[in-house]
């Protein structure tokens, strides 16, 4: 926007537009959450000040869902990044929570039919490359099958006497296992290398 059309939005709504900073991910987040929350006042300054094509209903139900999809990640990176507590027992229920976040924007965006916006889906490559994404980066937080494994998300999680309620019971069972082979690890002298049998279910 013009320094023009930002002075009557801020005017209008006595907000401005938030900036979209290339080098933070979530300034895209809040400057669509901005534009999206003054919706009524940005058309009518683009209308009557700007003399241009306002957003069309298409591509403002992009913004929506752009913002639906993003409003996830932004929470968990918030409540992972707390410095006054640790958080690795979170990791796996969060971690878990934006696979099933991707599944759930997935399942809503088949409801709609963008055709009658004159408009393609363009979503469903961006989730399924978010989806894999999150698997190479982070399946040793959230795959007991992925080679890399680290039991440690899970045990954590297994402690906390609230957050160990979401872990199904095969998952609490190699928490177990693990926290009491490493209890041998921490207070004896080990002999052998101990190893937890992991069997995968798909």
């Amino acid at each position: 926007m013009s320094h023009v059309a930002t002075g009557k939005l801020f005017k209008a709504t006595e907000l401005a537009l938030i900036a979209d900073v290339s080098t933070r991910w979530n300034s895209t987040l809040l400057f669509l959450r901005r534009l999206d929350e003054k919706r009524e006042a940005v058309k009518e300054i683009m209308a009557r000040h700007l003399k241009i094509p306002c957003l069309t209903p298409g591509e403002w139900l992009i913004i929506k869902f752009i913002i639906r999809l993003l409003e996830k990640f932004n929470t968990v990176t918030d409540k992972l990044s707390a410095d006054k507590e640790a958080t690795i027992h979170r990791v796996h229920f969060y971690m878990n929570g934006l696979v099933r976040h991707l599944e759930s924007v997935r399942d809503a965006l088949l409801k709609l039919d963008f055709s009658s916006f004159h408009i393609e889906n363009p979503f469903d490559e961006v989730i399924l490359a978010m989806d894999s994404e999150l698997s190479r980066v982070l399946g040793y937080v959230i795959d007991d099958c992925n080679p890399k494994f680290d039991a440690v998300y899970i045990a954590s999680t297994f402690l906390h006497k609230k957050l160990r309620l979401t872990l199904p019971q095969r998952l609490s069972s190699l928490a177990s296992r693990w926290l009491s082979l490493k209890n041998i690890e921490w207070y004896e002298e080990p002999t052998q290398d101990k190893h937890i049998p992991v069997t995968c279910h798909t």
